[in-house]
């Protein structure tokens, strides 16, 4: 095997950047369109949210679709899934990728029932609504530590009969839906209400 000498590794090093920079030059137009469809696609989904949102004004929202991760609505659609839930007292925060359901988290009050009873309806509105896995929906859980110590999750059957809380992949404690709401009321509050 012969050693090419720095001139011809040099013309050759000329001829594969120009071959490059042909290259570059013929993908600049379809890079174009790409960019000039992908602001068409989002536009379209921004239009399409802005619909969703005006029939949830009049029908309220659907829960079965808000449950669900879609990020091509749009912001329109964005901001209208993260006040929906809001306004039940949940906390949306992207979505579980084994699930594709949105990522729902729950804050309690330390001693506030009225944040116990809203919590525990907004679980019971939206526990039969989400994708189960290994006999379970789940619920991420905002807590005071803000997960200083790992991160924990409120698992519930979709009967609302069982209920348990892990700390990362482990069991803590589980019960009826109502024995643990209380125990993490006491527990893994997110505020103490002062």
């Amino acid at each position: 095997m012969t050693k090419k000498s720095l001139a011809e590794l040099r013309s050759e090093l000329v001829d594969e950047e120009r071959k490059r920079d042909d290259l570059f030059a013929q993908r600049a137009p379809i890079d174009r369109k790409i960019e000039h469809s992908a602001k068409r696609i989002s536009h379209l989904n921004e239009l399409i949210g802005q619909i969703i949102v005006a029939e949830a004004k009049d029908k309220g929202p659907d829960w079965q679709t808000l449950v669900r991760s879609n990020v091509n609505d749009g912001l329109s659609y964005h901001r209208h899934v993260l006040d929906a839930f809001n306004d039940i007292g949940i906390f949306a925060d992207g979505f579980w990728s084994d699930t594709n359901d949105r990522c729902l988290r729950i804050m309690l009050t330390k001693g506030s029932q009225e944040s116990f009873d809203t919590t525990k309806k907004a679980i019971e509105l939206i526990a039969p609504l989400l994708t189960e896995k290994d006999g379970m929906v789940r619920f991420g859980i905002f807590e005071h530590s803000l997960s200083s110590g790992g991160i924990y999750t409120l698992l519930v059957s979709k009967d609302l009969k069982r209920a348990k809380v892990k700390l990362n992949r482990w069991d803590k404690f589980e019960g009826t839906l109502n024995e643990v709401l209380i125990r993490i009321q006491r527990d893994h509050y997110y505020d103490d209400g002062t």
